[in-house]
């Protein structure tokens, strides 16, 4: 089922989930593994969080390394990691070399192409085009929005219509 939440709304959302955990001491986990590195117009999509919201742990998969090797990483403020002793905790193909030298030239490449930037300026170009093509008036389609590089519109499950490279197409 499609989410009818606006962006501020997911945020206040997330705002919400992060007071409980903090009232009743439980770890707030950001779960990065697809949202992450650079796809939402910041780093992480938890850089959308107010500074007083931060993940006690942040947990990044696919994102940091593009598909190209296998690698996952778990992330976390000092008095939370430093409680976990060694090989206590496990992350895929951490300490291969391959992987430390693909993540490297990842966030190497996030760097120096500015992939940050380009997500952002993605959605700006996005959300124009769609304002300008009258998407909103189409009788399927609530409304459009974007996060960086990442498209949706909440009535697209319920309608049967998907994103392929930011561009509406009916699913077959």
């Amino acid at each position: 089922m499609a989410t009818t939440l606006t962006f501020a709304e997911e945020i206040e959302y997330v705002q919400g989930g992060f007071d409980l955990c903090q009232r009743y001491n439980i770890l707030f986990i950001a779960d990065e593994v697809r949202m992450g590195v650079c796809r939402t117009g910041r780093f992480l999509d938890s850089d959308y969080l107010a500074d007083d919201c931060k993940p006690d742990m942040i947990i990044l998969g696919k994102s940091i390394i593009g598909g190209v090797y296998p690698a996952s990483y778990i992330l976390g403020k000092e008095e939370v990691i430093s409680i976990v002793g060694m090989r206590e905790i496990v992350q895929t193909f951490m300490v291969s070399p391959m992987a430390i030298a693909a993540t490297t030239s990842i966030l190497e490449i996030d760097d120096v192409e500015n992939l940050t930037e380009r997500a952002a300026r993605l959605e700006t170009l996005f959300i124009e085009r769609s304002e300008r093509s009258g998407w909103g008036a189409l009788p399927f389609i609530d409304y459009v929005t974007a996060r960086g590089a990442e498209f949706r519109g909440p009535s697209a499950d319920v309608y049967n219509i998907d994103y392929l490279g930011g561009s509406l197409c009916p699913s077959a």
